[in-house]
């Protein structure tokens, strides 16, 4: 048994990560569209277990895409209160992070997979139902929060300020949250 499991985790290791639509990492994103915000989300190459299961990634709980290992995935949001989801197709519990994002938001996720969950697994059904449980239903992977930025704009800095402006009037942010964010935006023209 020990063998057999050796031998799954080597050829995991040493297969190639799925070719689809993502961007494999390093590669610079995609020009943002005005008025967004993004999450880049990378999975590492290295990342063996599940290593040829894609993780399903939701945002407030609608599936946007699938990302495999060594994969980059670029995701474009509107801006506001933002949950965003991983979890695998045959796998119990999911990881969730949550943002409050606003336009030219730029927010860097890393991927990985939980080794505990393995051994779940690998109990079967009743194994993976007494890993969710001990695990507050974490699921087969971790979203790790790295870096919040802003993409640069070029020239619209004059249209991140009047939607800077507008969440403000719908009461998004409080006045001091609104002022550090006008403050940051306004620090990039120089």
């Amino acid at each position: 048994m020990r063998r057999i499991i050796l031998v799954l985790l080597l050829a995991l290791a040493a297969a190639p990560a799925a070719v689809g639509a993502n961007n494999t990492i390093g590669k610079p994103p995609p020009a943002m569209s005005a008025n967004k915000a993004r999450f880049i989300v990378e999975r590492p190459s290295d990342d063996i277990l599940y290593g040829m299961t894609a993780a399903r990634l939701k945002v407030n709980d609608q599936v946007v895409g699938a990302i495999m290992r060594g994969q980059t995935l670029t995701l474009e949001v509107e801006p506001g209160d933002i949950r965003i989801a991983a979890d695998a197709e045959m796998s119990m519990g999911s990881s969730m992070l949550q943002f409050q994002v606003e336009p030219g938001m730029e927010i860097r996720l890393q991927l990985t997979t939980r080794g505990s969950h393995f051994v779940g697994a690998l109990g079967g059904l009743a194994g993976m139902v007494v890993e969710a449980a001990a695990s507050d239903n974490k699921g087969a992977f971790t979203l790790t929060h790295l870096t919040t930025g802003y993409a640069p704009q070029g020239d619209n800095l004059e249209q991140r300020i009047l939607s800077l402006n507008a969440l403000y009037a719908k009461g998004v942010f409080t006045q001091a949250e609104y002022q550090e964010r006008r403050r940051a935006i306004l620090d990039m023209m120089d």
